[in-house]
Formats: structure tokens, C-alpha cells, sequence
């Protein structure tokens, strides 16, 4: 009770809540609860992101895996969005259905109606009864309940800013990108409601992290919007000076929360989720107290249980 006192109170000084919501004081659902926490880096809160939804028991990027991570009070989802040939977005992480439908062919060359009449394929290998999801359903039952990261939506940002807009979910979406934060709020819109992620990665040969725009700098990156400031980092070791001690702090002087993996696919050498399960202080509290407060993970169930054990998350 006292933590979402204290949260209101920090959305009304900061200015997080739209003018509607704030001007009739109605009550803030969960989802701008973890908007507002997401924009001040001074809140202990560790976040917990759902890679591809919760699907350790369904289908990724299925209807059911985005419930399960709902119901297990995971803070953000991420799933992945593809065009359909009749320009309808649906959820799906590979550009062809192979791995995870009883289907075959490429998504772009594929109506929504073919692909509806495809079914999931469990994480036991075998259909089942579920369809491909469209991200304009997966919005609406997300509404107001939880943040949604979308990923490979780089190259639709416009389009689905639109989408966002009729659906009245655009302040509970986390885009994500190789670009600057700059050149995303450039075409979107400096007052846009939608948070942009900037994703940086290892440059092995310099020990720096970089994207299409070069090295990474606070300074710039951020200096010309407000917006809520989250930046994923991808790297192959926390040895790193790219990732030091110093360097995280000087993103929480920034009030910057850095985005850290440690899925089965793609996490730093010897801080994986398999490794989680086995010593999760080990990795995730090692993680943690280097400077990373928001972790994607395919074990979301046995993150949140450890940071409730250290009060890291309600």
C-alpha cells in the first residue's frame, strides 16, 4: 500500500499521467504504475521482462503466454511483430511460421486469414489449439495491465504508432532500435507517449559499446528529449570496462535504466538463465548490483521470486 501511494505521488510531481486520468483522479491502472517507476532510476525496483511472453508453458508469443506473464506479475512482455502480405501485424519472432506453427512459408508472403488457419506449436514441439495472435488483439488484452516491449518493429514504427494511437495503449509500449533516441522522437513526434529503447552492442576491437551512430554517449544521446531514458546493453562479458562499475553508475546519475539479457539465446558469458536456476545471486544478483534494473529473462517465474526474496519487486 505505502509503495503505490508513493508512486501516485511521483506521477503527479513528475508529470507522468496524462492530464484525463490526472484531472478526474481516477485511479492509475498497473501499467502506468511501471511507465512512472520506469521513468526514475532512483527507484529500487529490479523489472522483470517476459522474452517472447512467459511461454515455458505455452506457445511463444501466444495469447497464453502473454496471460501467464500477466497473472505471475511480470512487469514488461516482449514479443516480436511481423507484416502480413495484406499489411496486418501478428506476433511472431521468425521471418518464415516453420519452427512454430504446423504451417510453412514466409510471413510476408502469407494473408491473415492463411496464417489463422495455422496452430501454434506448444514448447512440447506438438500444435495445439491456438492461432497466431494480431498485435491489435495482444494490445487489447494487454490494456492498462502491463508494459509491452515490441521488438523487430523497427521498420513499422510509424505505422504502428498509428495502431497504438486507435487503441489507446501508445503510453504502455516500449519500442526498440538500433537508432538514437533522437532520430526515433524525429519521426515520431517529440511529444509522443510511446518510451524508445536504444540498443547498444559490444564493439570488441574498441571495449566500447556503439550503434549505427557510433560509440555510445549519455550527453548526446539524450540531450535533446525527456522521455523516459532506457537503454538495452548487449555484451559478451561483464569484465568489460564498457559495462564497469563506473560506467553504470554515471547511467543512474543520468537517470537512465540500463536493459540487460539472460536468455538462453543471447546472454553475457556466464550469466544465462541456466546458470541463474542453479546460483541466481550469482548471476542475477551480480547483474543487479553492477547497475541493471531491468532483466530479460525466459525463467520470469524464478527472477520474480528471487528479487521478492530481496525485496526487489512486490
Amino acid at each position: 500500500m505505502i509503495r503505490k501511494l508513493l508512486v501516485l505521488m511521483l506521477i503527479i510531481t513528475t508529470g507522468c499521467v496524462s492530464p484525463r486520468i490526472e484531472n478526474k483522479l481516477q485511479p492509475i491502472s498497473r501499467a502506468e504504475q511501471i511507465r512512472s517507476e520506469l521513468g526514475n532510476a532512483a527507484v529500487k525496483h529490479v523489472f522483470v521482462v517476459a522474452h517472447r511472453a512467459a511461454w515455458k508453458n505455452a506457445p511463444e508469443n501466444s495469447r497464453s503466454a502473454v496471460v501467464n506473464a500477466i497473472n505471475m506479475g511480470v512487469d514488461i512482455i516482449e514479443i516480436d511483430i511481423r507484416k502480413t502480405r495484406d499489411g496486418e501485424y501478428i506476433l511472431m519472432h521468425d521471418t518464415t511460421v516453420d519452427r512454430t506453427t504446423n504451417g510453412k512459408g514466409e510471413v510476408k508472403d502469407l494473408t491473415l486469414e492463411q496464417l489463422r488457419k495455422l496452430r501454434l506449436v506448444g514448447s512440447d514441439g506438438q500444435p495445439g489449439k491456438e492461432v497466431i495472435p494480431t498485435l491489435s488483439e495482444i494490445l487489447q488484452l494487454t490494456k492498462g495491465r502491463i508494459m509491452v516491449n515490441l521488438d523487430k518493429a523497427e521498420p513499422y514504427f510509424n505505422e504502428i504508432q498509428l495502431l497504438l494511437k486507435r487503441t489507446e495503449t501508445s503510453r504502455q509500449v516500449i519500442l526498440k532500435g538500433n537508432s538514437n533516441s533522437a532520430e526515433v522522437y524525429a519521426r515520431l513526434g517529440i511529444d509522443s507517449d510511446i518510451i524508445y529503447m536504444p540498443i547498444f552492442r559490444m564493439n570488441k576491437k574498441q571495449d566500447a559499446l556503439e550503434n549505427k551512430n557510433g560509440i555510445l554517449d549519455l550527453d548526446e544521446m539524450f540531450s535533446s528529449n525527456e522521455q523516459i531514458r532506457l537503454t538495452e546493453l548487449v555484451f559478451a562479458d561483464l569484465d568489460s570496462p564498457a559495462v564497469s562499475t563506473n560506467v553504470m553508475q554515471e547511467f543512474n546519475l543520468a537517470n537512465v535504466r540500463a536493459w540487460v539479457n539472460t536468455l538462453q539465446v543471447c546472454p553475457p558469458a556466464g550469466y544465462s538463465d541456466q546458470e541463474a536456476l542453479k546460483t541466481p545471486d550469482r548471476v542475477w544478483g551480480t547483474l543487479i548490483r553492477r547497475g541493471f534494473s531491468i532483466i530479460q529473462t525466459d525463467e520470469p517465474k524464478a527472477l520474480l521470486d528471487y528479487l521478492r526474496i530481496k525485496k526487489l519487486h512486490d
